[in-house]
């Protein structure tokens, strides 16, 4: 495993299968074998978890962790188009777990991609607070709030660091005040940057799956870690 989480994604390619008992089942290795299944190209990702999906879906004696665990590689590779077979398969079960697992699959999930573009017609937002000490740095507004405890940065307009968590006075004076004007990010919605203006803008870095970033605005509180980020419906009032 160690050998693989150091080695570049297309070595990971090669033996894929061999990590699929391992993605199928709650154990200590699960996170580090999802961190490295999904390191791969993402067409290789889609075409191994098509080859997951037929396995469990073919073999009478897949579980329910079988299913749940599969169900969650899907949703942090936002592969739901290979659900609907999941699904399809638990339904022949009797087992309660899997009924149960049936019943929480069909509730349609929030995209965080899709959630973002929403959030794009909130803005601008205005800073009204900040806190930050060794672990933490929490940036407020009237009706919004950025939480961050995995490791983060601040850049000026030249890309040059501008304040780090030790630095939580610099941060707090850079930061007051400010605009939130712009978020940037990928597909996955792991690593968004928020742009405060005057080219001043905050980077997240979650390194584990433990720590993460959460955004809070009228409607959504959207949180993300190293492997995925997923959104809960907040209460508009």
């Amino acid at each position: 495993m160690r050998v693989l989480s150091e080695s570049s994604p297309e070595l990971t390619v090669g033996v894929a299968p061999t990590l699929y008992s391992s993605l199928l089942v709650s154990s200590s290795l699960l996170n580090e074998c999802r961190r490295i299944f999904l390191r791969m190209p993402r067409e290789q990702v889609f075409a191994h978890l098509k080859a997951m999906v037929d396995r469990v879906a073919a073999d009478p004696e897949s579980d329910y962790e079988a299913y749940r665990r599969l169900a969650e590689l899907l949703e942090m590779a936002d592969a739901d188009e290979f659900l609907p077979e999941l699904i399809a398969s638990a339904r022949k079960s009797d087992d309660v777990d899997i009924i149960e697992f049936v019943s929480d699959a069909s509730v349609p999930k929030l995209s965080a991609a899709k959630v973002f573009k929403e959030i794009d017609g909130l803005l601008p937002l205005v800073v009204r607070k900040v806190s930050v000490n060794e672990s933490f740095l929490g940036i407020s507004g009237a009706d919004w709030g950025l939480s961050v405890s995995c490791p983060w940065a601040l850049f000026n307009a030249q890309g040059q660091p501008d304040g780090f968590a030790d630095l939580a006075e610099d941060t707090s004076k850079l930061l007051s005040g400010r605009v939130l004007q712009h978020i940037s990010r990928s597909g996955d919605v792991i690593k968004p940057v928020f742009h405060f203006g005057a080219g001043l803008s905050l980077q997240v870095l979650p390194d584990d799956d433990f720590y993460t970033w959460t955004l809070s605005v009228p409607g959504y509180v959207v949180t993300g870690n190293v492997l995925r980020t997923w959104v809960h419906i907040r209460d508009k009032t």
